[in-house]
């Protein structure tokens, strides 16, 4: 309890001899906190949504001399439960809305209302995110749900059968066999459960043995640039911390030199001293941690979708905050050198 004392009366008279130090230190801790929780929120729901097992796919080209029927049969022909995705890419370029033709095995994590519709769907159905939803809700018509509601998109109405979070290439969804018999396809990928062996690609190869096949494996997640670039960041932040809390330890072993000189001429020994410093070091940083906290949690759940928190517009957000924190953590430590003049003191 004495220890605890005279950390709380340390810190109240650092307060009040510098007490702009201390507020642009809570301040420091604050947007470190922040950047630390926004990146890390932003790393662990990249990490979730993306796919961590390997697997093969396979992509095919060059089938405009067949009939979309073929096409259809050579999918049906497959086993389905190999399947893991089915995407008709290359729709029509003046689209003001990029149109998929998609199968997806399981994308329940996604969905937020409405079901993906299975492989043999072909009347006009869509799955949108909640973006697109978002931003056409004047052209929409519903009342609880928009689960079977009319929309129009590039001028082609399409009754929604789902709602999800995010879609991959920011495109809304349709049947993969609607898709074929009214969009002009030229890239039909599909990606497989796992990784096929060499009789399963054969097989594969002959349904589809008039158009080309180009085999590929799936990317590990550390092989992305984006998910490294983001990590390569927070641990930026993380040692722009660790640099934060050297110069608070600095800070106080030089402002209370002849504090800790009186506690040593009454007994305290080299132990307590450093718990001391310890837990001043600690208290001193839980401010602008909850501060921190409190505004990641005002942010997040004032935007409540990760998908907007983190779009394409909004990282920008998460880079401007980066250089943010490391200009503020420049000038405190500019300003602690120029208040922590001399040299250190010693316990000796």
């Amino acid at each position: 309890m004495k220890l605890m004392y005279l950390v709380v009366r340390n810190l109240f008279h650092i307060f009040l001899q510098d007490r702009y130090l201390f507020i642009l230190m809570i301040a420091c801790t604050a947007v470190s906190t922040f950047g630390i929780y926004f990146y890390s929120y932003y790393l662990a729901g990249y990490f979730a949504a993306y796919d961590c097992e390997q697997y093969d796919s396979v992509e095919i080209t060059n089938f405009d001399s067949v009939s979309v029927d073929q096409i259809i049969q050579s999918i049906d022909n497959m086993d389905i439960r190999l399947i893991r995705d089915v995407y008709c890419k290359e729709s029509l370029q003046n689209e003001n809305i990029p149109v998929m033709g998609e199968y997806h095995s399981d994308y329940a994590s996604r969905m937020l209302s409405g079901t993906l519709f299975d492989i043999n769907e072909v009347n006009n159905k869509v799955i949108v995110d909640e973006l697109t939803l978002a931003a056409m809700s004047d052209e929409i018509t519903f009342e609880d749900t928009p689960i079977g509601a009319e929309i129009l998109i590039n001028q082609i109405p399409y009754s929604i059968a789902g709602v999800c979070s995010i879609t991959e290439f920011e495109e809304v969804i349709v049947p993969v066999k609607y898709f074929l018999r009214n969009y002009p396809v030229k890239t039909m990928e599909i990606r497989f459960q796992k990784r096929m062996d060499p009789e399963k690609k054969s097989s594969v190869e002959g349904l589809f043995d008039y158009a080309d096949l180009a085999w590929s494996k799936s990317q590990s997640i550390w092989e992305n640039s984006d998910f490294m670039m983001k990590m390569l960041q927070i641990s930026i932040v993380f040692l722009i911390i660790l640099i934060n809390v050297y110069m608070i330890s600095y800070y106080i072993a030089k402002k209370q030199r002849d504090k800790f000189n009186k506690y040593f001429v009454c007994g305290a020994n080299r132990k307590q001293l450093r718990l001391i410093s310890f837990i001043q070091i600690i208290l001193q940083e839980i401010p602008g941690i909850l501060l921190g906290i409190i505004i990641f949690g005002a942010v997040h759940f004032g935007i409540k979708s990760y998908h907007i928190l983190y779009s394409g517009k909004s990282m920008g957000l998460g880079m401007f905050l980066f250089l943010i924190n490391l200009a503020m953590h420049i000038l405190f430590s500019m300003v602690v050198c120029q208040c922590s003049k001399g040299d250190l003191y010693a316990l000796d």
